[in-house]
């Protein structure tokens, strides 16, 4: 039986046969803790990313740890990550899926209604490049990887775009309450 100290030490030298080690004894095991947290089909994604991470910081893998204990503590560090990471999804979801179906409703007297004058005065706060990715994702109804093609950028650089884009449309309603 392979023990803990033989995978680590074979990780630390950069041994690969080690990583499939590892995989092989905990990759059940962390995919049932992990299951517990969250949904099981980010599940398998999430153990896959703990595995990846030890492999990456496999050289600040301390002799004394247990690497069990050690793929267990990655691993709940992961899981929240993720959690948080959807609460702010959520949120942010919720916001735009507001603005959007009153910005667009086209039964609403823009000129008569009050709030959606506050709700158009917001977005005008926005850079135009932050407004354009809102229009994309949020009116336009485009997936994140079709928006960014559409305006030439990284699915990340978008995701950075809407997020300052709501923090600016959020700034604007906090300021002005």
């Amino acid at each position: 039986m392979v023990t803990d100290e033989i995978i680590t030490k074979g990780l630390r030298a950069g041994d690969k046969a080690a990583l499939k080690l590892a995989f092989d004894k905990y990759f059940d095991a962390l995919l049932i803790r992990a299951m517990q947290f969250v949904p099981a089909e980010d599940a398998q994604d999430i153990v896959q990313e703990v595995l990846i991470k030890l492999w990456n910081h496999r050289s600040s893998i301390r002799r004394d740890n247990v690497l069990g204990a050690y793929l267990f503590r990655m691993l709940r560090n992961q899981c929240l990550d993720y959690l948080e990471e959807q609460k702010r999804q959520r949120k942010h979801d919720a916001a735009a899926f507001y603005l959007s179906e009153r910005y667009t409703d086209p039964a609403v007297k823009k000129e008569d209604n009050p709030k959606e004058q506050v709700i158009i005065r917001a977005l005008e706060k926005v850079s135009p490049r932050n407004l354009q990715a809102i229009r994309l994702v949020y009116y336009n109804r485009l997936r994140y990887n079709d928006a960014a093609v559409a305006m030439g950028i990284s699915p990340n650089t978008l995701r950075n775009l809407l997020v300052k884009g709501l923090n600016q449309i959020r700034k604007y309603f906090n300021s002005n309450n």
